[in-house]
């Protein structure tokens, strides 16, 4: 049973309580304060409070994530390993892995990053075809016109080299510095590089008939020193493409790197 006078008692102690002027402050502080975490509480909770639209793109990201690994034990295994595996990557190594599927998209980006100069191989069969190729290129002939890219050109034998010809000539034209290279059969791997700026570096894994496989993106600046030897080594063996049978003057492969 309710003691009715007990209740009566302890509402008439809140109210004298309130009614008391040296009270009124604390409880009006006390008022803001529960506000305040109310409001934040609710803006952490829908993204309200994070200003960078990339941050709140991400958390968005991440609660879609979470929302279908909430229906499926396996899916959230899923979505757990690749989220440690970026994780990782970028604690580790400044490393961001991408796989085959997103690699388009994220090329195009990566030519609005250029501001001084871009390093590059260029390996991969099929690339340069279809409609991501001539997007491609557009974006690369966009950037050379006032940036500087460097491209060198790896061939398996004289007939891809000569089916790669109008390509190689289309960059030229776009002012692109090409240079050609033989593959090196010897090595172990398949893969294509790129340096931007001497700030960011990718590398493109290969199969063994040279399709895309995944690709990692470096911010180290230890790792992208190391993209750049391997350039390096490639330019061992690299010369200036040739049109019409006369040498292309150019300034050294990579000359501003």
């Amino acid at each position: 049973m309710i003691d009715i006078i007990g209740a009566v008692k302890a509402t008439k102690d809140v109210l004298d309580f309130i009614s008391l002027q040296t009270n009124k402050l604390d409880i009006a502080k006390y008022g803001v304060a529960c506000c305040l975490v109310a409001v934040c509480t609710y803006g952490i909770a829908n993204d309200c409070l994070i200003i960078r639209e990339q941050d709140r793109e991400l958390i968005r990201a991440v609660h879609a994530g979470r929302d279908t690994a909430g229906r499926d034990p396996f899916a959230a295994w899923l979505l757990s390993q690749r989220l440690r595996a970026t994780r990782n990557g970028l604690e580790r190594r400044g490393t961001i892995t991408i796989p085959a599927a997103e690699l388009n998209l994220a090329a195009l980006k990566m030519m609005s990053e250029v501001q001084f100069r871009m390093l590059a191989t260029s390996s991969a069969k099929g690339w340069w075809k279809h409609e991501f190729g001539d997007e491609y290129l557009a974006r690369n002939t966009n950037v050379a016109i006032r940036k500087e890219i460097t491209r060198i050109f790896l061939y398996a034998n004289r007939d891809e080299l000569a089916a790669l010809s109008p390509v190689l000539e289309a960059q030229l034209k776009a002012g692109i510095q090409v240079f050609v290279a033989p593959l090196d059969p010897s090595a172990p791997l398949a893969e294509d590089y790129v340096v931007i700026d001497d700030r960011l570096a990718g590398r493109l894994t290969l199969t063994l008939d040279r399709n895309p496989v995944q690709a990692d993106f470096y911010f180290d600046r230890e790792k992208v020193d190391e993209i750049k030897q391997r350039i390096s080594a490639i330019c061992a063996d690299a010369r200036p493409f040739v049109v019409g049978g006369e040498q292309v003057a150019g300034r050294g492969v990579g000359g501003g790197n």
